[in-house]
């Protein structure tokens, strides 16, 4: 197995709707909400693990939501609470074992400020 670590970052600003992170090229990820998200990944490759590190940002408004695929497992069963005040920030750490079946979703912090 190929393991894949962050040498490469992608800056996505005001996303909202579906949003498909690439971990081809890339595994850091600053993103500022402009509206509820909904995360895809795509780019991995048959026997390689990836580790990917995910900045949100809540815009000026705030209150937006993300939502994860449903092969993102999370401590204790639920995903990861975000801050949802207005410029919040969270760091959020996903690893993958299996080619991306199965994502690891950790929150390393929130409400960074």
């Amino acid at each position: 197995m190929s393991f894949k670590n962050g040498k490469n970052s992608a800056l996505l600003g005001g996303v909202s709707g579906s949003v498909e992170l690439s971990i081809t090229n890339n595994t850091n990820f600053r993103v500022t909400l402009a509206g509820a998200v909904t995360f895809s990944f795509a780019g991995s490759t048959p026997d390689s693990e990836y580790s990917i590190s995910i900045l949100i940002q809540q815009d000026g408004t705030g209150s937006r939501t993300v939502s994860w695929p449903g092969n993102v497992v999370w401590p204790a069963g639920s995903p990861a609470a975000l801050s949802v005040a207005a410029n919040a920030v969270d760091l959020v750490s996903l690893q993958t074992f299996d080619s991306g079946a199965t994502w690891y979703g950790v929150l390393i912090g929130n409400s960074f400020s």
